[in-house]
């Protein structure tokens, strides 16, 4: 599985979803949870799993993978929400509350303790991330652009999407960073080494909400309002255009 692939969860149930929100940018429900697969070379691979609760339940659970035993927890000031993690199993995570617009936690593979803070910069709130697997920049959609954090930096990049919304990014393999716009049917993209995403045209209408990159196109859990079955879509890119496939649906009760 690739390290940048999460999961998002529904109830106790874990379905795949390959997987940045609003132009006046709201807190994320309390009800989310996300996987995160994170491998790092000699050290095994981990599974860390986010509830996205406030006050004592604002925790991560890490465990061995693939034989599910829980090694630890991590306890977080804030409700985590979409984790990600670099090509050395670092895990970074973004929070967020009702008061701030939340800061992102880089945990090392396996860390007890976060090794660095960076504080979104707002208007929105920290909600999900991704990092280029080429440079090592951190992108985090906070509902209402995207920060991107270069290594060794705490103060961001903006970038701001065609709608002024991102709720969830994701790199492709070669540093390209897409964005969607919340249910709106839209999809953006920063090429590598650009200063302005674009916009692109997708072949048909999908309520594009949650994305990730998987091997050679984007998948996007398309759902809304909860309600089963979950569509899962493919997105196949050529140029400024692309392909909608599917979706896969998938059951089970809504806990996003």
């Amino acid at each position: 599985m690739n390290a940048r692939y999460w999961l998002a969860v529904w109830s106790a149930v874990a379905a795949p979803l390959a997987a940045c929100n609003t132009q006046s940018a709201t807190v994320p429900p309390a009800t989310s949870a996300s996987l995160h697969h994170a491998k790092a070379s000699g050290s095994g691979e981990l599974l860390y799993a986010s509830q996205n609760l406030g006050g004592d339940l604002a925790q991560v659970f890490v465990f061995k993978y693939p034989e599910g035993k829980l090694v630890q927890t991590l306890s977080l000031p804030e409700a985590p929400w979409f984790l990600c993690s670099d090509n050395n199993g670092n895990v970074f995570v973004p929070t967020s509350d009702a008061t701030s617009p939340g800061n992102i936690f880089e945990f090392a593979h396996g860390g007890s303790q976060p090794t660095q803070t960076f504080i979104d910069p707002g208007p929105g709130y920290a909600q999900a991330c991704s990092v280029d697997p080429t440079t090592g920049n951190l992108a985090v959609a906070n509902g209402s652009n995207v920060a991107i954090y270069a290594p060794g930096q705490t103060i961001p990049t903006i970038y701001a999407t065609k709608v002024n919304a991102a709720w969830d990014c994701a790199y492709d393999n070669s540093g390209n960073l897409f964005a969607d716009g919340d249910y709106a049917g839209q999809i953006f993209e920063l090429p590598a080494g650009g200063t302005a995403f674009a916009d692109i045209t997708l072949s048909e209408y999908i309520p594009t909400v949650h994305l990730q990159w998987w091997h050679d196109r984007l998948v996007i859990y398309a759902g809304a309002g909860g309600h089963v079955p979950y569509p899962i879509y493919q997105v196949r890119l050529s140029g400024s255009n692309g392909v909608v496939t599917g979706p896969v649906l998938l059951g089970g009760k809504a806990r996003h």
